[in-house]
């Protein structure tokens, strides 16, 4: 998604969807959904676009009735006239996308969250990652500068999380600044805490 964001094919960005959902009938162990996986989906978007001018939160717990619980929670973030949801339900059976951008150009779609498959391998830290099956691809559909019509299919970028140690690494023994913010991860946290309050609602 940030490849075709920031190529500029969408035009000036008006509403981003970042969906982790899931289908269940019985309350789920933990009740900080927030935590376990808002954060990784609220710190992309940060990651991406910066912190925030406003924030707006819908969070419930539905099968879980317990008091904080948060089976479903939607968390708006607002960049200028850019809407940003952040969105993780235990109700939604059907398949329904990953990513969804909108732009005054065109739209991108993006299904399934996997572009990262490790083989089976001998020894733990050995794995190969390779690139997602092609029906998994994302769909970019836009109008170009000439007035062309085009859709096509967008393959995920193969990344390796293990880079995060590299940076790391570099941060603590070479002096390089760290990828991420300081000021980003203090958003990030803000922010997840203001939506676990609001499941206290």
């Amino acid at each position: 998604m940030q490849d075709i964001i920031e190529s500029g094919k969408l035009g000036t960005l008006i509403e981003i969807e970042s969906h982790y959902d899931y289908f269940k009938t019985r309350p789920v162990v933990t009740q900080d959904m927030i935590f376990n996986l808002g954060i990784h989906t609220i710190d992309q978007m940060i990651a991406l676009f910066g912190i925030p001018d406003r924030t707006d939160y819908d969070v419930k717990g539905i099968l879980n009735k317990e008091e904080g619980a948060d089976d479903y929670f939607d968390i708006k973030l607002y960049y200028g006239k850019l809407k940003v949801s952040v969105k993780t339900s235990l109700f939604v059976k059907l398949p329904y996308p990953r990513f969804l951008v909108h732009g005054t150009n065109g739209s991108f779609m993006k299904y399934s969250q996997g572009h990262l498959f490790a083989k089976s391998a001998q020894e733990p830290i050995k794995a190969s990652f390779l690139q997602e099956p092609e029906d998994n691809w994302g769909v970019l559909s836009y109008m170009d500068e000439y007035g062309n019509d085009i859709t096509t299919r967008i393959p995920s970028r193969v990344t390796d999380y293990g880079k995060i140690y590299d940076d790391l690494y570099a941060c603590i023994y070479q002096g390089k600044a760290p990828y991420v913010k300081a000021e980003e991860v203090v958003a990030v946290l803000n922010i997840a805490e203001e939506a676990e309050k609001a499941a206290g609602n």
